[in-house]
This record gives structure tokens, C-alpha cells and sequence, in this order.
């Protein structure tokens, strides 16, 4: 969401990188860290996503997959930009 926003908000291209286990980065800002307890999954989880200006990806569609001890969800990101949890 946040990415798509600041990508639509300077009209340029907005990537987010996972950069570790509990660790990503939008764009040139600081890394950030997941809530503790919460990781990423890296087999079947996207390792960059981009948004162009227009808010829709730049790179391929698909799914980041976030975990706490008892949970996981998937997270898709849509062609379109939008992104959802299951």
C-alpha cells in the first residue's frame, strides 16, 4: 500500500526489496524491520517488487508469504498494483 502510494504521489517508480528474514526496504529510505515475530518466508516470497508512477507493477506479479510461530499469510500483489491477504 505505502509503496504504491509514494510511487503514484513523486510519479516514479517506487521498488520495495526484501532484504532479509524480517528485514525490507521501499525504495532509498532506511531498511525496516518486521513486527517482532514476524518473518518472511524467502522460498515462494518475491525478492523486489517495483511500482511505476502509475501504481501498477513493473515487475512480475506475485506473493510474498509472511509468518509469525503459529500463522502464515500470503500476501498477493496484483499486475495492477493492488495487493491483498489471505
Amino acid at each position: 500500500g505505502r509503496a504504491r502510494m509514494d510511487a503514484i504521489r513523486r510519479n516514479q517508480s517506487v521498488t520495495v526489496t526484501r532484504l532479509a528474514d524480517t528485514a525490507y526496504r521501499v525504495g532509498a529510505e532506511p531498511h525496516r524491520r518486521l513486527p517482532m515475530g514476524v518473518t518472511f518466508k524467502p522460498a515462494g516470497s518475491l525478492a523486489t517488487v517495483t511500482f511505476t508512477g502509475l501504481g501498477i507493477l513493473s515487475t512480475a506479479p506475485g506473493n510474498f508469504i509472511v509468518r509469525t510461530s503459529s500463522t502464515s499469510r500470503l500476501v498477493l500483489v496484483w499486475r495492477s498494483g493492488h495487493v491483498s491477504v489471505r
